[in-house]
């Protein structure tokens, strides 16, 4: 016969920094790796539009809208799934239900029905 082992919950996934424990400097430039298309599609035509003609400037602001609603719609997109995500918390405490009332419902009553097979709460 096998020992009987308890329930462990799994680890809480957790949303890192696409560089974790990176000093400001190795952010930044990390930053402007990932963002160096952006920066020329409104940096270029910015230039241009002070240097040699102002209608350059329409696809500055072109191209810096693009990028402005890009970001919008990733933030959406992250907020949504992060919102999808349990918290490390809720994750624990509904282990901690099952594992001291011997359950797996996350009602309480329920659970305490459950546990003394009388239906009494």
């Amino acid at each position: 016969m096998t020992e009987h082992q308890p329930w462990a919950p799994p680890p809480a996934p957790t949303v890192t920094s696409p560089t974790p424990g990176a000093s400001w400097p190795v952010r930044v430039v990390s930053w402007l790796g990932w963002h160096v298309i952006e920066l020329a599609g409104v940096g270029v035509p910015g230039v241009l539009a002070v240097t040699s003609n102002g209608w350059w400037a329409v696809l500055a602001v072109g191209a810096g809208a693009g990028w402005v609603s890009h970001e919008l719609r990733l933030a959406r997109a992250r907020r949504a799934v992060q919102a999808a995500l349990p918290s490390a918390e809720d994750t624990h405490s509904r282990a901690d239900r099952r594992q001291l009332g011997g359950h797996n419902s996350d009602n309480d009553d329920e659970g305490r029905k459950e546990v003394n097979g009388r239906g009494m709460a």
